[in-house]
């Protein structure tokens, strides 16, 4: 408020995005595209884009007493709030679903500029695919949920670690118990390979594992990182030579406990 950035508008607070640099720069949005969403709607504000920070309009049974009148921290400002107080003033990466990037990705960025004044308080923002059942997303309301730790205990960390790398982490999963199955013959694979470990690796090997650590650099992209992996260990399986350190860096790259 003491910076403008915020101002009171019916009794709310809101955020004034038009004081910040590139608002819309994570959702690539122009400001023409912003003013075409309705967000926190009310009268008095000044932006159709403008973000609610403390709402005093609306009552959920619960409020607390804040300088400007009793009421609810909207929810931009709650993980801007629980980010500024666990990593400062900047901090490495944030990430979530691809749902997420706009508003509250958008606003959050905007709200930790006006905190902080730098320009990049968040070096890397990654977003990653929905987990879908049937093609919808998964939620208790459906009653579509398939739980991780059940997974888990039916076909163990590893099995599910490889099902879920066989996607890019930006591409929506559309969970099939029978492709998390297929993914046991590179599982079995990578065991079998385990008991042909060496004292040193030969060249061939030693050039895939530099390919398979490249593949993360390229966005994360796991797929590819299989697809090497897997190479890796039809080789080993047919006569080529890798350490068990080597081994053990790759799976380990890949949280495999083998």
């Amino acid at each position: 408020m003491e910076h403008k950035n915020a101002y009171s508008a019916n009794g709310n607070i809101y955020f004034d995005t038009k004081t910040v640099n590139d608002y819309g720069v994570i959702s690539k949005q122009s400001p023409q595209q912003l003013n075409l969403h309705r967000l926190d709607i009310g009268p008095n504000k000044k932006n159709q884009e403008d973000i609610m920070l403390w709402n005093c309009s609306e009552d959920f049974g619960f409020s607390w007493q804040g300088d400007f009148g009793e009421g609810v921290p909207w929810w931009h400002i709650q993980d801007t709030t629980v980010a500024f107080e666990n990593f400062g003033t900047h901090y490495d990466i944030h990430g979530g679903a691809k749902e997420l990037v706009y508003p509250h990705h958008e606003a959050h960025l905007a709200q930790y500029k006006a905190l902080t004044g730098l320009e990049n308080p968040v070096k890397l923002w990654m977003h990653v695919g929905l987990v879908l059942s049937n093609g919808e997303k998964m939620s208790k309301s459906l009653g579509n949920m398939v739980l991780s730790r059940e997974v888990v205990e039916k076909y163990g960390q590893n099995l599910l670690r490889l099902y879920i790398f066989s996607t890019h982490y930006r591409n929506e999963i559309n969970y099939k118990e029978d492709d998390l199955r297929d993914k046991k013959s590179l599982l079995e694979k990578i065991y079998n390979t385990r008991n042909k470990t060496s004292d040193n690796t030969s060249s061939v090997i030693s050039n895939l594992i530099n390919e398979f650590l490249i593949s993360f650099e390229d966005d994360f992209n796991s797929p590819k990182a299989l697809e090497i992996i897997d190479k890796i260990c039809t080789l080993v399986l047919q006569g080529e030579k890798i350490s068990l350190q080597d081994f053990e860096k790759i799976t380990g790259v890949l949280g495999l406990s083998v």
